[in-house]
């Protein structure tokens, strides 16, 4: 997947010297982090990735590249054994 460059800072903890910095200004710039619950201005790019974000990360880069994910029937509790554990603005993209 070709993503687009990345054009400013958006964060105050990922500087534009980091190794990181052009993949994370990427993602940014090709939406594959909308929906993802940041507080304030900082990525926090040390900070493990939890399943409940990669699955935002993963729906957000198929709506990118031109595909769709089926959307959840929203049977939470038959579905998953930990299901009250699951964020609910993530929901959707469980």
């Amino acid at each position: 997947m070709q993503l687009p460059k990345g054009t400013a800072t958006e964060y105050a903890d990922v500087p534009a010297d980091a190794w990181h910095y052009n993949t994370i200004m990427a993602a940014k710039a090709a939406g594959l982090l909308d929906g993802l619950l940041i507080e304030g201005n900082n990525f926090e790019p040390e900070k493990p990735v939890t399943r409940e974000e990669m699955a935002v990360i993963m729906a957000n880069a198929a709506k990118y590249s031109g595909r769709q994910f089926p959307v959840s029937a929203g049977k939470f509790d038959e579905e998953y054994i930990d299901a009250t554990e699951i964020t609910e603005e993530y929901r959707q993209y469980v």
